[in-house]
């Protein structure tokens, strides 16, 4: 399917350039999701199965929006949107304060945590880039947008600030 996207010159650009930035991720969470189980490191393996997890469900949005054709729902936008809020607020209260901005991390942690950072920022901004885009085609105000995704805002902030409390207990 994605050959025919490309084929057909189809392709939403802004989402390529998600999946391209969510690749570092991916393969650094999928090594950690294992590396953790394998060394019996359950704590943080538990961890990981979230940010893996999420971060696969907003991959598969973006996924569902690479192609042109289809066009982009602000729910799913909100999703993705919300879940790289997720990962900057939890991945920020976590590591990227001490080792990034404090400079209290080796090189492959600063590193690695500005990786992160990097593509969950690009993620919220081009989520919130498109989700002004569609209202701008639609010719939706952005007050009104917002009012029709009234329920779906408040869902995810309830599911952040629960998923933030769970993880700082884990």
């Amino acid at each position: 399917m994605s050959s025919r996207i490309a084929l057909c010159a189809r392709i939403r650009y802004r989402m390529l350039a998600l999946l391209v930035a969510v690749s570092h991720p991916h393969y650094y969470s999928w090594w950690m999701f294992f590396g953790y189980y394998n060394d019996d490191f359950y704590v943080q393996w538990y961890h990981q199965l979230l940010f893996t997890l999420t971060e696969l469900f907003s991959t598969g949005l973006v996924l569902s929006m690479l192609d042109r054709a289809v066009k982009p729902t602000p729910r799913k936008l909100l999703a993705i949107a919300s879940i790289a809020l997720l990962h900057i607020l939890a991945g920020g209260m976590d590591q990227f304060v001490t080792n990034v901005v404090l400079g209290r991390g080796m090189f492959h942690q600063v590193s690695r945590d500005v990786a992160f950072f990097s593509s969950d920022f690009l993620y919220l901004i081009v989520a919130c880039g498109e989700l002004a885009v569609l209202g701008f085609q639609e010719k939706i105000p952005a007050s009104l947008l917002l009012m029709s995704l009234k329920r779906d805002v408040i869902t995810s902030v309830v599911i952040i600030s629960g998923v933030l409390l769970i993880l700082s207990y884990i």
